[in-house]
């Protein structure tokens, strides 16, 4: 019931919220310059992909493009 007497999320901007919480609970564990690498490489095919895919796609093509990277950057080490 309390949800109808906010409004509308955007107005107030937390359509953003799970973003920054999201953030906020990633930044602590970049460490290093590959997990920064990744990380920045995923938000750029999230936002290159966000306009073209249904929603909820490009976090799922950002998810396999991190698996990726982090199976080549173990496959080179070994």
């Amino acid at each position: 019931m309390a949800g109808n007497a906010m409004g509308d999320p955007a107005m107030w901007g937390l359509d953003g919220a799970a973003c920054a919480a999201f953030l906020g609970l990633l930044w602590p564990r970049l460490h290093g310059r590959n997990p920064i690498a990744i990380a920045v490489v995923c938000a750029f095919v999230t936002v290159v992909f966000t306009p073209l895919t249904p929603p909820g796609l490009p976090i799922i093509i950002a998810a396999v493009v991190a698996a990726g990277v982090w199976a080549a950057q173990q496959r080179r080490a070994a």
